[in-house]
């Protein structure tokens, strides 16, 4: 779906999404937060192991002049971990999704996998949340 708003429209896909938020101005932010990032050079020289804990990659300063605010919480880990954090990251998401699988076609009980259903709304809801919010930067 997402190459395919890709290919219709002139913009990505996350610039299209941004305008059915609810303030499309922090919607801009965000959507220029990972061009900058993946796109324009942010992450030039440290793709491996982040910036870090303490510095600042000054991202906010080619966005509009003020600090980089990490609003995004797969950025946030690129951005301190490089690639060395954020592959294991994706690697615990997906076995998390293939554990719930494996839990939903174990379950016998309906309440099981009622319980099973919950906790994976409940992440997928998180994960969806971390595309506009970083849970610790």
């Amino acid at each position: 779906m997402c190459g395919s708003v890709e290919f219709i429209s002139n913009r990505h896909f996350y610039d299209v999404l941004g305008g059915f938020t609810l303030n499309p101005g922090t919607a801009w932010y965000r959507s220029k937060l990972i061009d900058v990032a993946l796109f324009e050079g942010g992450m030039s020289g440290h793709w491996l192991t982040g910036y870090g804990l303490s510095t600042d990659a000054g991202w906010g300063l080619r966005i509009d002049g003020r600090g980089t605010d990490m609003v995004n919480h797969y950025l946030w880990i690129l951005y301190r971990y490089g690639l060395t954090g954020f592959v294991p990251f994706l690697a615990m998401c997906t076995m998390a999704v293939k554990r719930l699988i494996d839990a939903y076609k174990a379950s016998i009980y309906d309440s099981d996998k009622w319980l099973v259903w919950c906790l994976s709304a409940g992440l997928f809801g998180l994960w969806g949340a971390f595309m506009s919010v970083s849970l610790f930067g």
